[in-house]
Formats: structure tokens, C-alpha cells, sequence
């Protein structure tokens, strides 16, 4: 015999991304089906939409859904979720979401997502970058050589191996936005040695000289704040942070 199935229950997440439609099948109301539909992303916030998106990714085979009143009893027996385009694109999207939150944490400028046609793998895999990076611990690296600006009131150069850090600022490239975070990227070198000692000798203030890995070519890379940067360059130098 054929089946009939109604429509139970029909709504949205609160952001409005979801759009839910629960059919029960009317000659067995122990039989639910669940029907998704999925708005467009761009133009919302990450923290509007990764409640919903996190919901849709854990839509698996190995997963169930229960249908209830919140705090309250179940319409229906839990049942097994099917494997889906829709829950496929979400485990994909939800790393990038979290990424752009964790950003967001650091900007006072709104960020939103954007069209994904607008947004190349190049640019996705740094937004990931840099949320690792802002959420910690040290990220190591190793390095080849590096071109080192003499900072002002800069005394002789040191002689053999030694400990050198450099700060870039840090921002987020979104849509071709340059979003300024407060914060710096610290690279530091535990063992440097200059390439050429007579070129460092004459070099004045401004001039840039190049420095090869000493006895180890390891790096590593942090993130702190302005106010730690401005703190580490004044005790070392009176410098500014800068490129």
C-alpha cells in the first residue's frame, strides 16, 4: 500500500537560513520525514547563521533528529537523518563561518559574508590562516631568509647568532576590504645571523639588510595585540611597529 504523507509542522531557524518542513506519514504517525531548504548566506552575519549551518553539518546518516516542544514532549521517536547536498555544503562552510567569527571578534567593522562566486580558495584558505592565528598558541614555521628594516636609534650590529622579532599588522582581506584587527603578527627568529656583516656595518636607519637562518631555521609565529606590541618595541627600541 502507498504511502501519503502530509505536511506536519513547517518553520524557520531564527536567522531566518533554514526553512523547515516535518511531513508525518498520515497511515503511520510513527513515520517523519524532514524536508530542508537553505536561504542565501551572503549579506549575513557569521554568528546569525553558524547555529543553523552547525545544526545542518551534524545532519548525518550517524546522527537522529528528535521533533518536540522545547522543554517539553516529542511530536515524534527520533529517526535517522539522510545523507544530503545540503548537509555536504555546510560541513564545508561551517570551518569558514567559525573563521570569520573569530575575526569578527578582533574588528569593530560588521563582517558579513559574502557570494561565494566573489570569494576565491586563495582568500578562504588565509581567512582560515588568520583565525588560527588570532585564536593561538604559536604556530611554528621554518624560513629561508628574511629582509630586516633597521629601526631608528638602532646601535651597532650584533655580532654571530641572535634572537630577532618582526611585527607586521595584521588584517583581514574580505571582498577586497583591508579590515584592520588591533593586532600584530610577531615572527620571531631564535637563531638569525646577518648575510653580509661589512653591508650592516655602513647601513643607517631605514636601510634594509638581510638575515639567514643561524643554527636553526625555525620561526615562530604569534599573535598579540597593539598595546603588547607598542610595549615590546618601546622597552627594546622606541620604534614603531610597522612593516
Amino acid at each position: 500500500m502507498t504511502s501519503t504523507f502530509e505536511r506536519s509542522r513547517a518553520g524557520q531557524d531564527p536567522s531566518g537560513l533554514l526553512h523547515l518542513q516535518f511531513l508525518v506519514n498520515v497511515g503511520d504517525h510513527d513515520t517523519f520525514r524532514l524536508h530542508v531548504d537553505l536561504d542565501d548566506l551572503a549579506g549575513k552575519t557569521p554568528a546569525e547563521v553558524l547555529p543553523a549551518m552547525r545544526l545542518l553539518a551534524a545532519s548525518a546518516p550517524d546522527t537522529t533528529l528528535l521533533l518536540a516542544v522545547r522543554g517539553g514532549p516529542a511530536y515524534s521517536p527520533r529517526w535517522q537523518c539522510e545523507e544530503s547536498p545540503l548537509a555536504q555544503r555546510a560541513r564545508r562552510q561551517v570551518r569558514i563561518l567559525e573563521a570569520l567569527q573569530v575575526i569578527q571578534a578582533h574588528s569593530y567593522q560588521r563582517i558579513v559574508i559574502l557570494e561565494s562566486s566573489g570569494t576565491s580558495h586563495e582568500e578562504l584558505a588565509q581567512i582560515v590562516q588568520l583565525a588560527r592565528l588570532l585564536q593561538g598558541p604559536e604556530i611554528e614555521a621554518t624560513w629561508t631568509y628574511v629582509d630586516f628594516s633597521i629601526p631608528a636609534d638602532a646601535g651597532p650590529p650584533p655580532e654571530g647568532e641572535f634572537s630577532v622579532a618582526v611585527l607586521h599588522e595584521l588584517h583581514a582581506r574580505l571582498g577586497g576590504r583591508q579590515i584592520p584587527l588591533g593586532m600584530y603578527r610577531c615572527v620571531t627568529y631564535p637563531a638569525a645571523r646577518i648575510a653580509n656583516p661589512g653591508e650592516a656595518a655602513a647601513a643607517q636607519a631605514g636601510d634594509s639588510i638581510r638575515l639567514l637562518p643561524g643554527s636553526s631555521d625555525r620561526a615562530i609565529i604569534t599573535a598579540v595585540s597593539a598595546s603588547e606590541a607598542r610595549a615590546a618595541l618601546a622597552a627594546r627600541d622606541g620604534t614603531t611597529p610597522g612593516e
